[in-house]
């Protein structure tokens, strides 16, 4: 791992330093900002050989430097996959939040709710609840492993969002960035919204469950919290897990909605021992900071 990442710093330090060095040719500047990228994916391939389960620092700086590339690269309009991964994510964050607002509208859900970072395990007779969204029948009283976690607000809102999803997932489908993931976050890392393509029937194998059947759950890796933060600036970097919206507001973190929508572009090496490219946009409800949608998909297209 540690030889996959300093292969990829130092070509991506070389690339960068070509790209920075050409200034007066478009083409040229076109052709050296995919080389960028295309060590970064190359490199992450490699990653993805020599360590079956990346661990989480490997993991962090391998996203840092993809997130670097790709910020080079969306300074300008070169028609990579990544500005057009980035477009078609920022369409679909419109719609979870024109679904979100609509549901408070309705009253559906109050907007205290919907801001209100509280979490219960799904455990015994709350199980069951989770039957709207999957076959919950083989899972044991004592509940999920890993465990799965309700709040006050999404049960209200979750089947009307991941039907925005099914349906962005159909939509990236036909495309040719090939999706590889597609889900939503709130600011603690609780990924309560997937597509139902992406969400199957509870097996009690830890192996396929973990593959197919990741709603509901806490991923607090720092990559992770990173990434659902983005935007939220530097107060929001030292601010740990599951914490309280209140406590993202005493930190002085960006929670109003900014003219630019937050967003960053990562190579990602999942627990399940995929890499991939990654969009993140930050998703609003109210013109408040609600959490963020991210999209997943090939990591050999540049």
């Amino acid at each position: 791992m540690r030889n996959a990442i300093a292969s990829l710093r130092g070509s991506f330090e070389s690339a960068t330093e070509q790209a920075r060095g050409v200034l007066s040719n478009a083409a040229e500047q076109t052709r050296a900002l995919d080389l960028v990228l295309d060590n970064v994916n190359r490199s992450s391939a490699a990653v993805d050989q020599t360590a079956g389960r990346t661990m989480d620092d490997g993991r962090l700086e391998l996203a840092m430097l993809g997130s670097r590339a790709h910020a080079i690269a969306a300074r300008r309009p070169h028609g990579t996959y990544v500005e057009r991964v980035h477009a078609f994510t920022e369409s679909v964050a419109i719609r979870l939040e024109a679904t979100m607002e609509a549901a408070v509208a309705a009253r559906q859900v109050t907007l205290d709710q919907l801001f209100t970072f509280a979490y219960e395990p799904i455990t015994g007779t709350r199980i069951a609840s989770l039957g709207r969204l999957f076959d919950v029948s083989r899972v044991p009283d004592q509940g999920f492993a890993p465990a799965k976690f309700a709040t006050p607000w999404d049960s209200a809102i979750d089947e009307a969002v991941i039907d925005v999803l099914t349906r962005a997932w159909d939509e990236a489908a036909r495309t040719d960035f090939k999706p590889i993931g597609m889900f939503v976050a709130d600011l603690n890392g609780l990924f309560y919204a997937y597509p139902r393509q992406k969400i199957a029937a509870w097996t009690g194998d830890p192996v396929a469950d973990n593959m197919g059947n990741r709603i509901k759950r806490f991923f607090e890796d720092e990559y992770t919290l990173r990434v659902v933060r983005c935007g939220l600036g530097l107060p929001a970097d030292s601010l740990g897990t599951r914490r309280s919206y209140e406590a993202f507001r005493a930190a002085g973190c960006e929670l109003t909605r900014t003219a630019d929508r937050p967003w960053g572009g990562y190579v990602y090496a999942r627990d399940t021992s995929i890499v991939c490219n990654e969009v993140v946009v930050a998703l609003y409800v109210g013109g408040r900071r609600h959490g963020a949608l991210r999209v997943c998909y090939d990591p050999s297209l540049i």
